[in-house]
């Protein structure tokens, strides 16, 4: 808006300063019309944000044909939602982690979020069949926690799983290294060829590839001098050897909570297999890192990544 004020031929201070007054009264109005007409935008309340990204799954999932004919829309996301505070409140401040620990729900805290999007649960399958004693009890101090201090605890986990372009299965096979479309693919798991590497060269390859997210080491079950073809990705504890198998690849990259050594490396020695074993944590931060940008890019509040990447470290003897 652009406000133009004439002024007559009259060099008299009072005629002066009366015609800044006046255009100061109209410079006035005319901002608070600009106001009126167009409001600052209002803070968005941890529901609202829950909902764009459930309908951001929605349309994306019916856009892909691999997920289009297998999901009934809109899809129920049953096991993601608001598991501590208000859905109500507005939010000033997010953070993004694929854990829920009890130092990084302090950290995001200290770092001004009120709103705290978590992957896993932030609680063990078994706390409240089997509740520890007291001190012992840290789910129950976790509780306490969030509910003294109003943190808001959003579980996005079967959104960030399924999601194309940023969710956990898309960013996996991107972050080890291979591009284009899969050679095969289902909601779980994508098929890439491997170019005809060794299993050696290609397990130090995924290895140099997952060292930035805290593994330094994978675990590999077959002989390192065999020839590859294909490989078959796949995140967290949906990585079922069996499933795998079907698909027609000749290595499969596991996490350690998806499968058991015993039953997964004997049959992969058995038949002629190799296995890529990574950790659990170490397969799902791409795709967390990708749901932090996501997020930055919906919300015009500070968004903060929390990384966790592989839980544990491994100690070598000297």
């Amino acid at each position: 808006m652009m406000i133009v004020i004439s002024r007559p031929p009259d060099t008299s201070s009072s005629r002066r300063g009366s015609m800044i007054l006046s255009a100061a009264k109209c410079f006035a109005l005319a901002m608070a019309a600009v106001v009126a007409c167009c409001p600052p935008a209002a803070a968005l309340t941890a529901r609202e944000i829950r909902a764009r990204l459930e309908a951001e799954g929605d349309r994306r999932l019916r856009a892909n044909p691999m997920f289009a004919g297998n999901l009934k829309f809109p899809v129920n996301w049953a096991g993601d939602g608001i598991l501590a505070g208000d859905p109500d409140t507005e939010i000033r401040g997010i953070a993004v982690s694929w854990l829920a620990t009890e130092a990084l729900l302090k950290e995001a805290l200290k770092r001004g979020a009120n709103l705290f999007i978590v992957h896993e649960p932030p609680y063990g399958t078994q706390i409240a069949a089997q509740p520890l004693p007291g001190e012992e009890d840290a789910a129950a101090r976790k509780a306490a926690w969030l509910k003294k201090t109003g943190m808001v605890l959003y579980r996005c986990h079967n959104v960030e799983d399924l999601i194309p372009g940023f969710g956990v299965r898309s960013s996996w096979p991107k972050w080890l290294g291979f591009k284009g479309k899969p050679l095969a693919g289902n909601m779980i798991y994508e098929v890439y060829d491997t170019g005809g590497l060794t299993l050696d060269e290609l397990s130090r390859r995924i290895a140099a590839r997952v060292r930035p997210l805290g593994q330094r080491t994978v675990g590999v079950v077959g002989d390192p001098a065999r020839k590859t073809r294909r490989i078959i990705t796949g995140t967290g504890v949906g990585t079922r050897w069996r499933d795998m198998a079907l698909m027609g690849a000749d290595v499969l990259v596991v996490t350690d909570d998806g499968n058991q050594s015993w039953e997964a490396g004997q049959w992969a020695l058995d038949a002629n297999k190799s296995l890529i074993i990574v950790n659990h944590g170490t397969a799902e931060e791409p795709g967390i890192k990708a749901l932090s940008d996501y997020v930055a890019k919906l919300v015009k509040v500070p968004v903060i990544y929390l990384p966790v990447g592989c839980i544990y470290r491994t100690v070598g003897a000297r």
